[in-house]
C-alpha cells in the first residue's frame, strides 16, 4: 500500500527543520489504548465477513499485480493476506461485519 503525502509547503518545512528529533518525541507519547483493548480489537477484525466474490476479486488484483509489465513485483501470497486482513480492518472502522469492493479501491 501506498499513501502519497506530496511535499510540505515551506513554512510547515521550516517547523520541521526547527523540530527536535522525532524519537524524542515519540518516546514522550503516552499509551491511547493497552495491549488487551489492541488484540480485542485485532480479533473483532478476523471475524469481519468476505464473500466468495470479494475473494475472487482479490485473487484477480493479486494477479493482475504479478502479469503486468508495468509492475516490477507482484503481490506475494503474504502480500494478498495483508491486503484481505486490510479490507477487513476498514470494514470494521467504518462499523461493518463485512467487506464491501469500494475498501479495495477497485471495481471488481
Amino acid at each position: 500500500m501506498r499513501i502519497e503525502l506530496g511535499y510540505p509547503d515551506p513554512i510547515a518545512e521550516r517547523i520541521l527543520l526547527q523540530w527536535q528529533d522525532r524519537r524524542a518525541v515519540l518516546a514522550t507519547l503516552g499509551n491511547t489504548i493497552n495491549l488487551l483493548k489492541l488484540r480485542e480489537l485485532q480479533a473483532h477484525c478476523k471475524t469481519v465477513k468476505v464473500s466468495e466474490a470479494l475473494l475472487d476479486c482479490i485473487q484477480r488484483i493479486i494477479a493482475y499485480t504479478r502479469e503486468t509489465p508495468e509492475l516490477t513485483h507482484g503481490l506475494s501470497p503474504r502480500g494478498g493476506m495483508a491486503l484481505l486482513s486490510s479490507a477487513k480492518s476498514w470494514a470494521f472502522i467504518d462499523d461493518r461485519n463485512f467487506v464491501v469492493p469500494e475498501v479495495l479501491s477497485v471495481p471488481c
